[in-house]
């Protein structure tokens, strides 16, 4: 039951799409450091777009590429 008394928050712009993608790489990655993990693509997106979001399907591209070698530092 919802409270009369709780407080509603705002999504920022882009958020949710940011939160998918993040969950998205978790799930098809399934790193065994998901803190490392989190450290290492959120850093690679800052590297390829500081305050753009979303992404351009170049950007993507590049993230996506940034995934693969984010990957291979955790084996």
């Amino acid at each position: 039951m919802a409270s009369k008394y709780r407080k509603k928050f705002t999504m920022p712009e882009g958020f949710y799409q940011v939160l998918e993608d993040y969950s998205r790489e978790v799930l098809r990655d399934q790193p065994r450091d998901i803190i490392e993990f989190s450290y290492l693509y959120f850093k690679a997106l800052e590297e390829v777009s500081p305050c753009q979001l979303p992404f351009t399907c170049q950007q993507q591209a590049f993230c996506n590429s940034k995934r693969c070698e984010i990957q291979t530092g955790f084996f």
